[in-house]
């Protein structure tokens, strides 16, 4: 379910009600893409936030726990790569886990410039619902979304 009204998006891109369903799963992929550019989740308000940062011990006592029987169950296997590579793929489990656990940790309230770049985004995607252009010289534009989300980016790394 997308934290920007679909109203929004809807009168953002002069859509009709006919694709109204077009543009939601637009909506949702530029909120997914922008999550996923910040490195963190955002919410629609503090209650939300509050909600879901409440669940990150449980999230990652779960995730530490699946680990571990993971882990058991892979010391019963006998081959010894197949073995380490079960023990290598519970890690990775377990670290994706933890990620996106500091994710939800790492949530904000949605700001304004998050909304105008996920609306960017939804408009490029319903006016570009095809990978290729036939008839017409094409170039990529410069992404105003990015510049948008960029200053509440974490995790950026070295």
């Amino acid at each position: 379910m997308s934290v920007i009204a679909i109203d929004a998006a809807m009168e953002h891109t002069y859509a009709n009600t006919e694709d109204f369903m077009l543009i939601q799963r637009a909506l949702d992929a530029a909120e997914d893409r922008a999550k996923d550019f910040l490195q963190r989740q955002f919410y629609a308000d503090d209650a939300d936030l509050i909600a879901a940062i409440a669940t990150v011990p449980t999230l990652r006592s779960d995730a530490r726990a699946a680990y571990a029987s993971s882990v058991e169950t892979a010391e019963e296997i006998t081959d010894q790569d197949v073995r380490e590579e079960a023990k290598t793929d519970a890690r990775r489990i377990l670290d994706n886990a933890l990620s996106e656990a500091q994710k939800i940790l790492n949530g904000i309230v949605i700001k304004p410039s998050i909304v105008a770049a996920c609306l960017l985004i939804t408009g490029h995607l319903y006016a570009n619902r095809e990978d290729v252009v036939i008839g017409t010289v094409s170039s990529q534009l410069p992404s105003g979304a990015e510049s948008l989300l960029w200053p509440s980016r974490v995790g950026i790394g070295i």
